[in-house]
């Protein structure tokens, strides 16, 4: 009996151990996948902060971009097919990343604007 009672009690400390617990889901990269320019030029990149919001400080990061232009080319100017950038870090730099790339994406966007011009 003194046998059965301990082992219901270490079963009962141990649900309730796993309840008190909260599983916490971080993200480790963040990915801007697009065909559109718009979406590069509109893009609220507040909403990448609140992907990285439960992350440690210490925890590495990224964030790529991805533009592929599904405009057929013309022969008389040049233009981007295919182009790929990210950036890493740490959480604790998260506002520098986003500036970062912030400043790639208004790249893209403005070659893609000069290519078309051309």
């Amino acid at each position: 009996m003194k046998k059965l009672f301990v082992i219901v009690f270490l079963i009962s400390l141990n649900l309730l151990y796993s309840q008190e617990h909260k599983s916490v889901s971080t993200s480790k990269e963040f990915t801007l996948k697009t065909s559109d320019i718009q979406t590069l030029k509109k893009f609220n990149w507040n909403k990448v902060k609140d992907i990285f919001k439960d992350n440690k400080k210490t925890d590495s990061i990224k964030i790529t971009i991805s533009f592929t232009n599904k405009e057929k080319p013309d022969g008389s100017h040049p233009k981007i097919d295919n182009i790929s950038t990210e950036v890493k870090g740490q959480r604790s730099e998260l506002n520098k990343l986003i500036r970062t790339a912030k400043k790639l994406a208004r790249q893209i966007v403005k070659s893609e604007k000069q290519s078309a011009e051309c």
